[in-house]
């Protein structure tokens, strides 16, 4: 029986089909409980470490503050999340994410939902008095995890070689200039 490229459900169909009782087919049952049971144990370490990461990922108090009021001024003019992202052209999840502060939302997709909302930027941001310092200073935080930052560290033994490197090579060729042009004279 030869089994390439299936999918769980199509190889339990095939064993179950299979008219015989060999070792190769008691294998293969094993093989599909093991494909199911680590399927389910990771939808549902999937579900319980992204559902907490995304609730504790609460955005900063100038995104909050903007997702209040766009949530405010949505609700003012009677339309669902849902209604305003089809007009947005964007997924009902993002304006979700905006109006929690759980996203940093670009000024093109503002300025689009303005559009959509027949408000402007400065309606939007209208009442928000919070600014955020930058991630070098004090009390500032980076705005990602893979953000780089401004702290200063060693160079590594690498980083050193290259430098001295590149200073021999920049020596020897301001040397052979100067040597060509004692020659030309």
């Amino acid at each position: 029986m030869a089994v390439v490229a299936m999918d769980v459900l199509g190889l339990h169909r095939c064993l179950q089909n299979a008219s015989y009782i060999t070792h190769t087919k008691h294998v293969m049952l094993r093989t599909l409980w093991h494909m199911q049971s680590q399927k389910s144990t990771a939808a549902q370490s999937a579900a319980q470490t992204s559902a907490p990461a995304l609730r504790a990922s609460s955005g900063n108090a100038l995104s909050r503050a903007l997702g209040e009021n766009l949530k405010r001024i949505r609700q003012e003019k009677g339309l669902t999340q849902q209604n305003l992202a089809f007009a947005a052209e964007m997924d009902r999840t993002f304006v979700s994410l905006c109006e929690r502060g759980g996203t940093n939302p670009s000024l093109f997709s503002l300025g689009t939902l303005c559009w959509c909302l027949n408000v402007t930027l400065a309606d939007l941001f209208a009442g928000i008095a919070h600014t955020l310092p930058p991630s070098g200073a004090p009390g500032g935080r980076k705005r990602r995890s893979n953000q780089a930052s401004h702290e200063s560290r060693p160079p590594s033994a690498a980083t050193l070689k290259r430098a001295e490197t590149m200073k021999r090579k920049k020596l020897a060729i301001e040397e052979a200039a100067a040597n060509k042009h004692r020659l030309k004279k």
